[in-house]
Formats: C-alpha cells, sequence, structure tokens
C-alpha cells in the first residue's frame, strides 16, 4: 500500500476534537500552522495527550509571516482512535492549520524537511530521490503574503487538500503526492508552486516521509500458515464500546462498524485476553455477539476488533502494527494445542 491520503480538516483554535483514523494502520498525521504576523515559535503541541513533534518552522523576513509543521505517528497512538484533543498552546486569532491525516502499511520510518522563503514561488530541491524511491509520502504547503495572491499551481501529480485566505490577507494552501501511486516529480526533484496576482513574496515547505520496511525485509507467508504481513487488516479500533453483563448487545460511540468489520470477528476489551465472537454487525453502532457478555459491565472503553485468520483453521492472526495482541495469541496457541492434540490421538 504504502503511502495513502486519509483525512484533512480545518484547525482553528487549541482544543478542537481531531479525528483519529483506525489504530493500527500505520498513521501519521501532519499539522500544518500557517500564521499572520509571527509572534515566536510554538511548543508544547500535544494531541490525546502525547507530544507532537516539531519538523521545521519557516519565518518570513519581509513580514513576519510563518509555517510551522507538526507530526505524530502510529507509534504514540497505539490505542487510540475516535475523536481526541488537539492543544495547541499559544494559538492566536491570526493562525490557521490543515491536520492531513495519512496511513501506510508500517508507519513512519523518517521523514525530511526543506524550505525555501521570500521569492515569488516556493521551490525545494534534491529531495531524497523522490523520483526513483517508492514507499514515500511528498506534502508541499505554501503561503503569500498578500490577499490578492492566490495559490493557483500545485506541483505536478500533487493534490490540493485545501487553498484559501487567513482573515482576507494571507493566502495558503496545502498538497500532498505519495512517490508510488501516481505522483511523477519534476526532473531534478525541483517542487515548485506558483501565485497569481499581486507580486509579494511567499514562503513554503516540503516534508517526505518515508515508510518503514516490513519485518524481516518484507513479505511473508509460504508454507501451512501464510503470513499477514502485506495483506493484513490489522485490528480495529475506532470510538468506543460499551459492553453489558449478561446481554449479547454491544454498542458504540464514534463507531463505523458497518464498514470496517465482519461476522466472525473477535472483539475484546482493551486489557483484556477474553474475546467474544461476532455474529452479526447490526449498524455503525451496535453488533450482536455469538454468545452474551459474561464479564463485568464496561461503559465507553477503548476496544479491539481482530479481523485477520488463517486460511485452514481460522486461528487469530496478529500483524506488526496490532495493539492488542495477547488474546488473538492465546486464542491461536490454544488451537494449535487442539490440533497437536487431535493429530496424536489419529496417530497408529
Amino acid at each position: 500500500m504504502a503511502w495513502s491520503a486519509d483525512a484533512t480538516s480545518w484547525v482553528t483554535a487549541s482544543g478542537q476534537g481531531v479525528a483519529m483514523g483506525i489504530p493500527g494502520t500505520g498513521r501519521l498525521l501532519e499539522l500544518t500552522i500557517f500564521t499572520e504576523t509571527d509572534t515566536g515559535a510554538l511548543s508544547g503541541l500535544t494531541l490525546a495527550n502525547q507530544n507532537m513533534t516539531l519538523v521545521q518552522r519557516i519565518l518570513h523576513t519581509n513580514g513576519g509571516n510563518s509555517v510551522e509543521v507538526w507530526i505524530i505517528g502510529e507509534d504514540s497512538l497505539p490505542l487510540l482512535g475516535g475523536t481526541e484533543t488537539l492543544v495547541i498552546p499559544g494559538w492566536t486569532s491570526n493562525m490557521i492549520a490543515l491536520l492531513s491525516r495519512f496511513a501506510s502499511d508500517y508507519g513512519l520510518s523518517s521523514y525530511a524537511a526543506h524550505s525555501r522563503g521570500d521569492q515569488s514561488s516556493v521551490s525545494s530541491t534534491t529531495v531524497l530521490d523522490a523520483t526513483t524511491s517508492a514507499g514515500k509520502l511528498v506534502t508541499f504547503s505554501a503561503l503569500s503574503s498578500s490577499s490578492s495572491q492566490s495559490v493557483d499551481t500545485w506541483p505536478s501529480g500533487m493534490t490540493e487538500t485545501s487553498a484559501d485566505a487567513l482573515t482576507g490577507i494571507l493566502q495558503f494552501g496545502q498538497a500532498y503526492g505519495v512517490v508510488d501511486a501516481g505522483f511523477t516529480p519534476p526532473a531534478g526533484d525541483d517542487y515548485t508552486v506558483g501565485f497569481s496576482g499581486s507580486t509579494g513574496a511567499a514562503i513554503g515547505s516540503v516534508v517526505v516521509y518515508t515508510e518503514a520496511a516490513a519485518p524481516g525485509g518484507g513479505g511473508g507467508g509460504g508454507g501451512l500458515y501464510d503470513s499477514p504481513v502485506g495483506t493484513a487488516q490489522g485490528q480495529y479500533g475506532v470510538g468506543r464500546a460499551s459492553f453489558t453483563n449478561g446481554s449479547a448487545v454491544v454498542t458504540g460511540t464514534g463507531t463505523e462498524w458497518t464498514a470496517g468489520v465482519s461476522a466472525g470477528d473477535l472483539i475484546s476489551r482493551t486489557g483484556s485476553s477474553v474475546m467474544y465472537e461476532i455474529q452479526s454487525v447490526d449498524s455503525d453502532a451496535q453488533l450482536t455477539l455469538v454468545s452474551a457478555w459474561m464479564m463485568p459491565t464496561e461503559t465507553d472503553r477503548t476496544y479491539a476488533i481482530t479481523r485477520d485468520f488463517t486460511a485452514n483453521h481460522g486461528l487469530p492472526l496478529v500483524s506488526q502494527a496490532d495493539f492488542a495482541t495477547s488474546g488473538p495469541l492465546a486464542r491461536s496457541l490454544a488451537g494449535i494445542d487442539g490440533i497437536i492434540q487431535d493429530l496424536k490421538a489419529r496417530a497408529p
């Protein structure tokens, strides 16, 4: 899969709720903050109480406008789906931000930032051999210093996520491209965005993200039980789930079970190795189990749904990015033990 675009949303205040996406999908969340009349570097940004990392900060020398790029990856958000709070200390009314969410097979391996400033077009050169290397995500952000100067040309093959004006003064926008999903960088790895309208200085940033390698060099499988690497759906844990002792009905808050879950999948409360088989997916917010929930009642708890199984015996599989492993492993080991005992019983 390499990188794929998942969602983009406006951020207009500190404390705003942010959709986290599906845990275990190699998520990368990139926050680009555009500031008119910069008042100093930001610090201490958190998402779901987890620290974000500053990739780069670009200060415009003519007018004091700035662009900052912050990120947080799957390794910092292993159990979190649904909506969580984004905190930006020092947020002011002359800021606007775009949050882009991406997903990949194995998550973030590395990143490199490149930038230019104070020119009528924004470009960056020699971007990590992006013309030939697969598994790389390229994001591009641009900011002009004039309300009448609009962003009208993005690098060839990039998809524009948003372009607008900040308080009627600044023009800004963002675009992205995935190298092995049809994005063809210009010759010489030169990324350029064009502005039309009145002449004015502009700044911009390019960030290149590299996807982590598959375990053991990639690939997998063969033999009796094929490896899930490269084909696994991964565990599902968007939103929160509520379980009632004695009832087979599970209800969800912020869940999207119709599209992401199937009958036969296994659900467990986070932190528990006890798994229940799903009999039916009744709606985005309701499941029915094969048997009644016999553990204590739990309300709005994080959970994990295992969706990958071996082809021959239906034993649960664990993928690299899965966030709840004790239940699937215990169930699979019990199944293997039963298979061995059955083979011994049949042996002459």
